[in-house]
């Protein structure tokens, strides 16, 4: 169960599995005020600044492109890592992934906030939604 503190940021992307810019362009679109800099340039990682980004969405695309994995989740760990590393805000994630065909779904929640009472991620990114 979550906390009355607890913000959650729970998303559900989709992209071929296969494509790495495909699964880099879904990932992107997990992401809050802060990494698509609507919070303005005080909210602008050191790192993204030291690579002349201007927001840390910016930043983050050109890691996961520069980087040599390919896999969801290797990507998936690489963006969320590197966002949880770099942002204060939020303290946990998790994410999931489901192939069909030639179509991935990926689910992600990403926590803030304390840890006054377990929270039971895993259901809910099987039932993409909080209970």
């Amino acid at each position: 169960m979550i906390t009355c503190n607890d913000h959650v940021l729970l998303e559900t992307v989709q992209c071929n599995p296969l494509d790495k810019e495909s699964i880099i362009s879904a990932l992107t679109l997990i992401q809050d005020e802060d990494i698509n800099g609507n919070n303005g340039d005080e909210y602008l990682w050191e790192v993204a600044k030291k690579n002349n980004c201007k927001t840390n969405l910016e930043y983050l695309e050109k890691l996961l492109r520069k980087s040599d994995k390919d896999t969801i989740s290797g990507l998936t760990f690489l963006y969320f890592d590197t966002w949880l590393e770099n942002d204060s805000y939020y303290q946990t994630y998790q994410f999931t992934y489901n192939i069909v065909h030639d179509t991935a779904v990926i689910s992600a929640v990403i926590i803030s906030g304390s840890w006054e009472t377990p929270c039971n991620i895993k259901n809910m990114l099987y039932n993409n939604s909080i209970s």
